[in-house]
């Protein structure tokens, strides 16, 4: 089951590349703060991938 037919940006997920990004930021962050919370707010400037790609999504389920 997915939450959408598409990814939600127009880069997100459409390569093996760009899927080894996500999971790199993502295995950095875990590192450093474990499984906290970690919050990016609706208007910040991402600051990586990880943050675009959830910002993204937020925005893609928001507009629905």
């Amino acid at each position: 089951v997915t939450a959408w037919e598409w990814p939600p940006g127009p880069s997100h997920m459409s390569s093996p590349g760009r899927c080894q990004v996500l999971a790199s930021c993502a295995r950095k962050v875990f590192a450093k703060v474990g499984n906290a919370a970690f919050w990016v707010p609706a208007k910040a400037e991402p600051r990586s991938p990880l943050e675009e790609f959830a910002l993204e999504t937020f925005w893609f389920h928001v507009k629905r």
